[in-house]
């Protein structure tokens, strides 16, 4: 049974092009695996898998792993082939042997997220783009691991900005790479990948392509790639080579557009390779934005081992719908605890309600309620803003569901204009926050689980890096940006997913069990 939903006909189909030369072969299976994972109709995805060169007995057993795991399941086109060929070489062929419009290049030790050929067919149907890239996560050998997050806002911004100047990011990094997804049409136009190059190929084809307009270039600003960082890849085992090639293909393309430069210099930034260009009087290119780039965000690691306070949604995140704490949370919950780590739950329910399921969890030392306005610490019960409070709450009796002690009250969206009118003929400033239950929370301006959260982790003496939050829903926002780490769950809102930097596999509890599993294994080496 295909997943995915929808009219079949009406999506578009995918070539997804994977070269390969003795990778280890459980890299291979869960690159395919990351395919026929798709939330997508898998009768709209080939799979052209192209093996080069690799030893004979190597070739037997992938062909015994494909046809025994994959044959009824995925549509692949298996070429095994003894010529030594370039990854340039190795990829053209795989071109030529595909059938659908659009190619998705993934590396044999890479993975894609369930949600990308979705959220790409959902830009084609926009615009006819030449180019989709996405953000990246880096993840271990083993895949158990995230080692940092790649997010290229900022560097797709500035390409815009300064699209074929020298300032221009394309000529000094390659934040485009590894998964791409690009038109066969235009993959032609600009002659394919060039064989000659043995390494960042990748780099040439990509300045090639976006060359033909900015209008054609489509960035998807969500964590769709999984990159693997081994120590026997083809970039790290030839890293001076590919710098030195890296270095030349930026500088042939400078000179393309007309500019005379002398030496093109690498260096490593905060996470990111970046190449200075210099002039032909050996001064360097000046580029306005590089000193914004390396505070920015676009490669973070994400450090679990460094956790000390852990705020986790309740509604959706910890619990399903109509749902109990199941007991391997509370288990893992005191393991968590043992460890030193502190566990804050924070939701928009009632102090009375979150105080009952604290109790359950074993987390009642601290929990943020009602949006932020109310904190528990140990014995001490903070209410924020309650003055403000009282006065919405007043003003608003009969037209919506008084919570809590003090502070959130709520209303049904149907609601929304008399409460509105009520508030504005009040003078009364208030935030109204949507929960997951199509309601929304009304809490005095400035209030919300950020500010919520901010107040308990300085009280506790914690830095902003050392939080992580678990969210689903858009009023989990502000606390994500209150944490130096933020987990969507996998049943979470789009935008949630946006601002992530890890989503989980599996939804509600057992996401949450999934990356509290991680770190206690990071904190035992």
């Amino acid at each position: 049974m295909h997943k995915g939903g929808g009219n079949s006909d009406s999506k578009q189909n995918f070539s997804i092009i994977i070269p390969n030369h003795k990778t280890k072969l459980s890299y291979v299976r869960a690159a395919i695996e990351s395919v026929k994972n798709q939330n997508y109709p898998l009768d709209k995805l080939e799979v052209i898998l192209i093996d080069t060169h690799s030893p004979r007995k190597y070739q037997e057993e992938l062909s015994r792993m494909v046809l025994h795991n994959f044959n009824s399941k995925l549509d692949i086109n298996l070429t095994l082939t003894n010529t030594n060929l370039t990854v340039g070489a190795n990829r053209n062929q795989a071109v030529k042997n595909s059938r659908h419009d659009y190619l998705i290049f993934l590396d044999a030790d890479d993975m894609i997220s369930p949600d990308l050929c979705d959220l790409v067919n959902k830009r084609l149907k926009w615009n006819k783009y030449n180019l989709i890239y996405t953000d990246q996560r880096l993840i271990s050998a083993n895949g158990e691991r995230v080692l940092g997050i790649k997010r290229k806002s900022f560097l797709h911004e500035h390409m815009h900005k300064h699209f074929g100047t020298l300032q221009d990011p394309r000529f000094h990094c390659n934040f485009i790479h590894h998964v791409q997804i690009v038109s066969k049409e235009a993959f032609y136009k600009v002659g394919c990948y060039d064989e000659k190059l043995t390494t960042a190929e990748d780099v040439d084809l990509l300045i090639k392509i976006t060359n033909l307009g900015l209008d054609k270039i489509c960035y998807i600003p969500r964590i769709l790639h999984n990159y693997r960082v081994t120590h026997n890849g083809l970039t790290r085992k030839n890293k001076y080579k590919h710098l030195r090639d890296f270095s030349r293909i930026l500088k042939k393309h400078v000179e393309l557009k007309g500019f005379k430069i002398g030496k093109v210099k690498y260096w490593k930034g905060s996470g990111f390779t970046w190449f200075d260009i210099y002039d032909s009087t050996n001064n360097k290119i000046e580029v306005p934005y590089m000193d914004e780039l390396i505070k920015n965000e676009y490669s973070r690691n994400v450090d679990l081992k460094n956790i000390k306070l852990i705020a986790i949604d309740v509604d959706n995140t910890l619990i399903k719908p109509g749902g109990k704490i199941q007991k391997n949370i509370i288990e893992i919950f005191k393991k968590i605890k043992c460890k030193g780590i502190k566990i804050c739950l924070c939701s928009g329910r009632g102090y009375d309600s979150l105080e009952r399921i604290s109790k359950i969890t074993k987390t009642d030392d601290y929990f943020i309620g009602e949006i932020g306005a109310t904190t528990k610490f140990g014995d001490e019960h903070v209410l924020l803003k309650e003055e403000e409070a009282f006065e919405i709450r007043k003003a608003l009796r009969g037209l919506a569901t008084v919570r809590g002690r003090k502070i959130a009250v709520m209303v049904k969206e149907r609601d929304y204009e008399k409460v509105e009118k009520t508030l504005k003929e009040n003078k009364l400033e208030v935030s109204f926050q949507k929960n997951n239950l199509s309601k929304a929370d009304i809490v005095p301006s400035g209030i919300d689980k950020g500010v919520g959260l901010k107040h308990l982790r300085k009280r506790l003496g914690i830095k902003k890096n050392q939080v992580l939050a678990f969210g689903d829903f858009l009023n989990d926002l502000p606390m994500f940006r209150e944490a130096g780490v933020r987990v969507a769950v996998a049943n979470a809102h789009p935008k949630v997913k946006e601002e992530a930097d890890l989503i989980t596999n599996r939804g509600y509890g057992m996401g949450v069990y999934e990356i509290l599993s991680n770190i206690l294994e990071i904190k035992s080496l």
